[in-house]
């Protein structure tokens, strides 16, 4: 009995950490490594999964201000195309202008005053009219939050 005392909290420990690393997605992981900055995760994890959903990324990192990493989601490494690929155009760069828990990069990069961040979304196409519904627009919460002043 004193045996299945012990192992008992191990094993549940264990499994659990099993599962928890089976159930998390791609998106969950490159989110993770996109807010902390983990570039070799973000590449990694883009090369081996192009059907994964960048939004959660895009906001992590620029919450976080991990502009190498939003470089990289803005622009993701692409496969080498052959030579008799129909499709000889330039692959079109990420939208920026996506949602992730009811904000966008550009929101998620003003409310954290993370200015060098909000002017790479900019560059990268972020629209400043986009607001959640009922919400405000990012020029509207960085006048309300004194980030630039007029």
């Amino acid at each position: 009995m004193d045996i299945l005392k012990t192992l008992a909290p191990l094993a549940i420990k264990e499994a659990t950490a099993y599962l928890s690393k089976r159930s998390s997605s791609p998106t969950t992981e490159l989110a993770k490594a996109a807010s902390e900055g983990n570039v070799g995760a973000v590449k990694s994890i883009l090369s081996q999964d192009h059907q994964i959903d960048l939004a959660p990324a895009l906001v992590s990192a620029a919450s976080a201000g991990k502009m190498e990493v939003l470089d990289i989601l803005i622009d993701p490494p692409r496969r080498p195309r052959s030579e008799h690929s129909r499709h000889k155009e330039k692959p079109k760069s990420t939208d920026v202008n996506v949602w992730s828990q009811r904000i966008t990069p550009l929101i998620a990069a003003v409310q954290t005053h993370h200015v060098k961040t909000t002017d790479l979304l900019l560059d990268a196409g972020a629209d400043t009219s986009l607001a959640p519904k009922g919400g405000e627009t990012v020029l509207h919460i960085a006048a309300r939050m004194e980030i630039w002043k007029w």
